[in-house]
Formats: C-alpha cells, structure tokens, sequence
C-alpha cells in the first residue's frame, strides 16, 4: 500500500479547491465573490471594469426578505427569501446598465449582495455568458 500526502487549496472567498496552487490563484483573482476580483469577460472585451460598489448598493438587502422556516420532518431548518426575487428584478434594469451588461460582473453583484441567483427570473449567467463569446467569437472571425 502507497500512502501520499498532498496539498489542498482553498479560495479564501468561496467554497471551491483544488489541488494545484497556480489554478486556485487564477480562480481568487476572478472568483465573482471576491470583492477586488478582475473581470476577465470585461478584459476580454477591453472594457473599464466597473465599480460593483454603488451595483451592491442598488441591491435590496437579503435579511429584510429572509424566513427561516423549520422542516416538519426533522431535517432542519430552511430559509426562505419571499419577495427578494420579485425586489432583485426590479433593479435589475439599473444593474445592467451600471455594469455594462457584463455577465460576470451581474454575477458577482448578486453573489456579493447575497441574492440567491435563482431567485432573479431576469438573468441567466449560462445562456448570457453563451451569447457574450459568441459576440466575441463572430467579432474575431475574418472572412
């Protein structure tokens, strides 16, 4: 029997790790919880990162939305955050604007204000994404 140890790395903003150093320092660079993080989608497109700062601001506050409720069957408990979509989407147009449409940046914004992505019906960060390096792909072809 072989028996090895071997280092774990851990980003200090998240929850992700990994086994090679060099990866989860590129990863907390650009980890959308990260609160100094470069957006690598604005500087693939050499855009001005914005400033998530005054996004956050904008953001309603998760803990005036929030409803712990208890599990009837013993699991534990869950939270709740009735309202806090229907609040999200309604700034969202203002999000948008301020970050540049940057699907990335919007994540980050959210993540960083602690609203639950899923609960935000105006954004999906795959299929945004998708169409943003597909604009980035049609843009580098040449014919």
């Amino acid at each position: 029997m072989k028996k090895k140890k071997v280092w774990r790395y851990y980003c200090e903003f998240c929850k992700k790790s990994g086994c090679s150093g060099g990866c989860m320092k590129k990863h907390e660079e650009r980890c959308t919880l990260n609160p100094n993080r470069t957006c690598g989608m604005c500087k693939l497109i050499e855009e001005t990162q914005p400033d998530l700062v005054p996004a956050l601001e904008l953001l309603p506050e998760p803990s005036d939305f929030t409803t712990v409720r208890s599990d009837s069957d013993g699991c534990g408990e869950w939270v709740s955050y009735d309202g806090l979509g229907e609040a999200a989407n309604l700034v969202m147009p203002q999000l948008r604007d301020m970050l540049n449409n940057c699907p990335a940046c919007i994540l980050a914004a959210l993540r960083q204000g602690g609203i639950p992505v899923p609960c935000v019906d105006g954004f999906n960060y795959k299929s945004e994404s998708k169409d943003f390096f597909d604009g980035v792909n049609q843009s580098q072809m040449t014919w």
